[in-house]
């Protein structure tokens, strides 16, 4: 693939659209890789026409309502969701619902338990801004447009008067976890769910 020619300018931010769906799935599979094995789907088919349906719908943790993009050249190449802290408990049970709707009964019990992992997996506290998923295509990686998402999350806790970021990384994200910490985020949790493992990570805003 050619290397894009937006090398050193900012991505522009938005709000995302119903018609980002294709593109932002494809970007919460890389946001979310353990998902799929997390709720027993095992066809790449089926965890991205699950995340299609969470992206396009209203009200769950997943929503495009809570997504801001990243658009460099004439697609997306970035995406962060975010919601205080305090709204999660709700849009949590939201997801879960969803997701029964989207995937239908056959695996619901393995897809339910999964979903249930990943919402105690983002379990907060009240004073936090909290990111679900945040990722940035291979192709537009090295260009500034993580660390530009992760300081429009920080804005956007500053607005909500809260004074704390978190998010969860998988503890084998190196690269995720490099820059985090280069930008001041700290870990102060690990998390397992399944066989996975997730840093915790707030940064408190000066």
């Amino acid at each position: 693939m050619a290397m894009p020619t937006l090398l050193h300018a900012a991505a522009a931010l938005r709000p995302a659209r119903l018609d980002d769906t294709d593109p932002a799935s494809e970007l919460l599979s890389q946001a979310l890789p353990w998902l799929g094995p997390m709720c027993g789907l095992n066809q790449e088919a089926r965890v991205q026409t699950l995340l299609h349906c969470l992206f396009a719908g209203a009200g769950n943790r997943l929503s495009f309502r809570y997504a801001r993009v990243a658009q460099a050249e004439t697609r997306p190449a970035g995406l962060i969701l975010t919601c205080p802290a305090a709204r999660a408990p709700g849009l949590a049970l939201r997801t879960l619902w969803a997701a029964a709707r989207a995937n239908g009964w056959p695996g619901l019990p393995r897809l339910l338990g999964g979903l249930r992992a990943f919402s105690r997996m983002h379990v907060c506290q009240g004073d936090e801004f909290h990111i679900a998923a945040w990722a940035v295509l291979p192709e537009y990686r090295g260009l500034g447009i993580g660390g530009q998402l992760l300081r429009y999350a920080e804005r956007r806790a500053a607005e909500c008067r809260l004074n704390k970021v978190s998010l969860v990384v998988e503890q084998h994200n190196g690269h995720a976890l490099e820059m985090l910490r280069g930008m001041d985020y700290r870990e102060v949790a690990v998390t397992r769910a399944a066989h996975f493992a997730f840093y915790h990570l707030v940064k408190t805003l000066g």
